[in-house]
């Protein structure tokens, strides 16, 4: 059996892994995560069966346009500069790691106190990490009101720092 002290430090351990990952998701260099990046979802063309053609009398010309629905990630830097904003599609993985523009949409800290709200709520913990409620029901506390160490918080952000200018 457990003492509570080896389970607090499982609870701790637990949240700080769950947070980093949910940091590092949100901030890794992806289309996603960038703030130039803009989810265009084209609107369908106008289709008309057939077009009445002037030149030929009782000819009728049939048109038809294919348009794939599927939406397309578009980088935005720049387009404050239209006439030397070239549009580029940024919808892999590939062109976002190799982009020199690319900034996530939000910062560190403010991505740790979102994490940290989320676990203010029960049904998310338990929806969510359900390993961390189940050590929060059995130490009958919440691992919010556990905040991060110095050292634990100076490993974090410099792992943070070593992921993001790599």
């Amino acid at each position: 059996m457990k003492t509570i002290e080896e389970t607090q430090k499982r609870l701790i351990k637990l949240t700080n892994r769950y947070r980093d990952s949910y940091v590092k998701n949100h901030t890794d260099k992806l289309p996603c995560n960038c703030v130039h990046n803009y989810l265009h979802s084209p609107k369908p063309l106008p289709f008309s069966n057939s077009i009445e053609s002037k030149h030929v009398p009782n000819r009728s010309i049939q048109l038809v346009v294919i348009q794939e629905e599927k939406p397309v990630r578009i980088c935005t830097y720049g387009s404050e500069k239209p006439n030397v904003w070239n549009g580029d599609i940024c919808d892999s993985e590939a062109i976002s790691q190799e982009c020199p523009y690319f900034t996530p949409i939000k910062e560190r800290d403010e991505l740790i106190q979102e994490f940290d709200s989320h676990l203010e709520d029960d049904k998310y913990v338990l929806d969510h990490h359900p390993d961390v409620a189940a050590l929060q029901w059995v130490l009958n506390d919440r691992s919010y009101k556990i905040r991060l160490s110095f050292f634990t918080y100076l490993i974090s952000w410099y792992n943070w720092i070593i992921r993001r200018f790599k």
